[in-house]
């Protein structure tokens, strides 16, 4: 996570796991990690900063649940991972 996001990162507070990034563009995303598996990113742009959500999530592995329960995989394996409810939504 750090090597994708510490080039962007204009302000932190580790101790409550919160980062706000700034792309180039001036677009920016507020990052919260709550624990090893889950990071909330909101308040996010969708120019510049969305590239650089797209190359954690691809990193990490990971898929994007978005406000109302629709999820992104990557790969139609991952279903397999997600809580059942998050399957039926």
């Amino acid at each position: 996570m750090n090597a994708v996001l510490d080039p962007y990162v204009t302000a932190q507070d580790p101790e409550h796991g919160f980062l706000q990034l700034t792309a180039g563009d001036g677009g920016q995303a507020d990052v919260c990690t709550s624990n090893d598996t889950n990071v909330t990113i909101s308040r996010f742009s969708l120019e510049e900063i969305i590239d650089v959500i797209a190359d954690l999530l691809k990193r990490l592995g990971a898929v994007l649940v978005l406000p109302g329960g629709t999820v992104i995989l990557q790969r139609a394996a991952d279903r397999e991972h997600l809580s059942q409810d998050l399957k039926d939504g």
